[in-house]
């Protein structure tokens, strides 16, 4: 029995929706993705300047809390 190949291309299959959670992992993921990466691109690390960070300058000064009677 031979089929004829313009009906049995004609028939669309009816499109499944996606798994529960399936759209939103694919979202977060690219979102993740996005923020990674733009992150990584802006901040320079020690690594790729050569130095390590300073810490901050303190404005405590503890000879002015010093006094002598």
């Amino acid at each position: 029995m031979a089929t004829n190949p313009t009906t049995t291309n004609n028939k669309k299959q009816p499109s499944i929706p996606p798994k529960r959670g399936q759209i939103k992992a694919r979202i977060f993921d690219s979102l993740v993705k996005t923020v990674v990466s733009t992150v990584t691109s802006r901040v320079p690390t020690s690594e790729t300047t050569g130095n390590t960070p300073s810490p901050p300058a303190s404005s405590y000064n503890s000879d002015a809390n010093s006094e002598t009677t």
